[in-house]
């Protein structure tokens, strides 16, 4: 019960008590005869055997010899005809005792060996012949089966503990070991060579009156009896055409039958298999294939035992295959109906259930529902089965409106609300959407007068119009990246009637697996006016750098020269102005350092270094003032490190910054701690100071420009170290934070990757 389920025991269950049923009557039994007559008409007639001689009494023979029955005596002139024969059979009844049967009686006896037919009357009594004739002849019943139609299908061999005629003839020829022995207890099947007169066939009156040499009966099996309509011995089988067929003949299909041993073989058991196989298949099979191949399946089966069944025709088997077939429909049926009611149930239940999900979407997208959508049923009062189901389908139409409600309102909002959009669908490089925004932008400023572009062309134009911008966050050049990797960050320059346009192209990947969706989105963002303003503050960096510091550092050469020669008040004025000009200066090329880095001019060349070395470099330079305010450096170093990729010169003035900061804000005779670690993807350099600290609402901003803590006004700076440092970090892909020192003052943590 466990392995089927209980719905497929019911399945099951149904389908055999209805074979059952149908087997108490006799509706199997037509549906193997239908197939049987198909069969014989479509292998055809076979050649009869030839050593078999029928010699009818027909219409000729009537009209010579007289009414019906004829004397004895013409058949006793007929066994003088037939003494070379190798057994003669009377397919007649000779009954009633007559005055003639001496005559007949001293004939058989000088005869070849003579069978005489028996057959029973509606009493189920015996008739047999004379008794004049019992002791000088073999008796054979004449007595065939008819099938549900009334056609002849089969015979028994044996009957009333007597042979059937035609083995009684072959008994009598002394052939008794070419006899079929079984039986079996339907009979046997009867193997049919074709339509009436398919024997070899003589009148009975030209036999008679010596047309055929008496020769030609030698070694023959001669049976006689009715061939004219009129004596109504005749029979339907499944050859018969236009008139049924004489009874002695059926009798010679018998002996033909015997002497070949073609009676037909019944392959029950495969049948039996085969009906089996059918349930196997409604069990196993088929709940786990789908209709396509369920129908492949079944017609390839129907198939196979049909040509099976022709090819064992062929050699005497008969495969029964209307039953197989049957069974196979009715399981079939049967599987089709309970998966109809599981998938009918099914549907019902998700019908019910996206009622409800739709009338949730709805009350969470809509607060107040149109006017047009607000006849909809409440939430509560759910619609049942007993309702039917043109109830629900009405309700999600309401539904579908609703949604086309909200679908206008998005689209209106990716068309008016967001920047140029296009998406892609990845496997074709055909366009999925574009909002009419970007169609816009395409066909009057990025490609005036161009349809809109495939993901080839897109590539392409993307390629061509790209200009220099190494401030962008691109991951890689790739346009396979993977969903949830860095974008792809693109900045092109066009020109459309004399006026120069720059718009950043931001490109990545999006995927719907639930939909097995894979698609590349574009959107576009003017930055004309911000390229505007990077060259605007290029011209003040140049202004800064030429018009600024040659002046000032004509300034620094003449105080330094002052200071040598003067004494007294002119010196300190001359030292205070060297002092501040140095300061100036050390402003001036800060804020440069930040604008190169900010505005991408400045390349961060990355090549192989060891962060030890570039630690020592920086510690060595701030170690003299250190010393001037007591201040002990402390060191917590590995060995070795894992070598980096980046710009050592930049790191070492960075770091630099740090320490310079942490030895300027420490309190004298206090310590300055710096560690570096190693950890699996990343290594890590903190500094430490033992100064005031930085108060937690200042702490995000201590890394913006010109910006300075509240505990450090007494120190000289302009607020530009930080920025430096995070510029650099950040170029470098890694990232910097501040916190609380167990020292007392503050901690910066940088974080580089190990792989860049």
């Amino acid at each position: 019960m466990k392995l089927l389920g209980y719905k497929r025991i019911w399945e099951v269950s149904i389908t055999i008590c209805t074979c059952l049923l149908l087997f108490q009557t006799s509706f199997f039994q037509w549906l193997a005869e239908v197939d049987l007559d198909l069969l014989f008409k479509t292998r055809g007639e076979r050649i009869t055997s030839q050593s078999i001689v029928i010699i009818g009494i027909d219409e000729t023979s009537l009209q010579k010899y007289g009414p019906w029955p004829f004397p004895r005596s013409t058949h006793a002139l007929l066994l003088e005809q037939l003494q070379d024969a190798k057994v003669i059979g009377f397919d007649l009844l000779f009954s009633h005792s007559d005055s003639e049967d001496k005559i007949f009686a001293d004939a058989i006896d000088n005869a070849p060996p003579v069978v005489m037919a028996v057959a029973s009357n509606y009493q189920d009594f015996l008739i047999k012949p004379s008794s004049k004739f019992t002791n000088r002849v073999l008796l054979g019943h004449i007595e065939t089966s008819l099938g549900t139609d009334g056609i002849v299908r089969r015979v028994q061999l044996q009957k009333f503990a007597i042979p059937v005629f035609a083995a009684a003839m072959v008994q009598a020829a002394g052939d008794y070991d070419l006899r079929t022995v079984s039986d079996g207890n339907s009979g046997r099947l009867l193997n049919f060579y074709g339509a009436e007169f398919t024997f070899l066939y003589l009148s009975y009156a030209d036999v008679l009156e010596g047309k055929y040499a008496a020769g030609f009966f030698k070694d023959r099996y001669v049976l006689v009896g009715a061939m004219a309509l009129a004596l109504g011995d005749v029979h339907i089988t499944p050859f018969s055409k236009r008139y049924p067929l004489p009874g002695v003949e059926v009798q010679a299909t018998i002996l033909n039958n015997i002497l070949e041993n073609s009676f037909l073989k019944e392959l029950d058991w495969l049948v039996r298999g085969l009906c089996g196989l059918c349930f196997l298949m409604l069990i196993w099979l088929w709940p786990h294939k789908s209709e396509a191949q369920n129908a492949i399946i079944c017609s390839g089966f129907a198939l196979s035992i049909t040509l099976l069944s022709f090819v064992l025709f062929h050699f005497n088997y008969f495969l029964n295959t209307a039953v197989p077939l049957f069974v196979l429909f009715i399981c079939y049926l049967s599987h089709s109906i309970f998966r109809w009611i599981k998938i009918t149930t099914g549907m019902i239940k998700e019908i019910k259930s996206l009622d409800r999900q739709l009338l949730a979407g709805i009350e969470t997208v809509f607060l107040t529902l149109p006017s047009s959508l607000a006849y909809m049923p409440p939430k509560e009062n759910q619609h049942k089965l007993s309702e039917g189901l043109q109830k629900h389908i009405t309700h999600m139409h309401r539904g579908i409106q609703a949604l086309a409600l909200q679908n206008g309102f998005i689209n209106h909002l990716i068309s008016e609300a967001t920047p140029p959009l296009i998406l892609w669908q990845q496997e074709n490089g055909m366009i999925v959407l574009a909002n009419n925004r970007f169609s816009t932008l395409w066909t009057t400023t990025l490609n005036p007068g161009k349809e809109l572009p495939t993901l080839e062309e897109f590539q392409k134009f993307i390629s061509d119009k790209k200009v220099s911008n190494t401030k962008a966050p691109v991951a890689e050049d790739s346009w396979q990246a993977e969903l949830g990797t860095v974008d792809r960050i693109v900045d092109i320059s066009t020109t459309c009637a004399g006026r120069k346009a720059h718009h950043r192209a931001v490109i990545h990947n999006v995927a719907d697996t639930e939909l097995g969706f894979i698609g590349i989105l574009a959107s576009f963002t003017d930055v004309t006016e911000i390229r505007e303003l990077e060259r605007l503050k290029g011209e003040v960096m140049n202004i800064v750098s030429h018009e600024l510091k040659l002046p000032l550092t004509t300034i620094i050469g003449f105080a330094e020269m002052l200071t040598e020669y003067l004494e007294g008040p002119e010196k300190e004025y001359a030292v205070q102005i060297q002092s501040q000009s140095n300061r100036l200066a050390k402003m001036i090329e800060d804020f440069l350092d930040i604008a190169r880095i900010e505005s991408g001019k400045y390349l961060i060349h990355k090549y192989p270094f060891d962060l030890l070395t570039v630690v020592h470099d920086a510690a060595s330079v701030v170690a003299h003032s250190a010393t001037v305010k007591n201040i002990q450096i402390i060191y917590e170093l590995p060995h070795k490190l894992s070598p980096l990729l980046g710009d050592e010169s930049l790191l070492v003035q960075a770091i630099l910054n740090l320490l310079d900061n942490a030895v300027k804000f420490s309190n004298p005779s206090t310590m300055v701690k710096l560690s570096v670690v190693e950890l699996k993807e990343t290594i890590q350099l903190q500094v430490e100071d033992g100064g005031a600290g930085i108060i937690d609402t200042e702490k995000p901003l201590v890394f913006e420009k010109f910006i300075r803590g509240a505990n450090q006004s007494n120190e000289s700076g302009f607020g530009l170290g930080l920025s430096f440092v995070k510029e650099v970090v950040e170029g470098h892909s890694g990232f910097i934070r501040v916190g609380d020192s167990r020292l007392g003052g503050a901690m910066f943590t940088i974080t580089l990757p190990k792989v860049l």
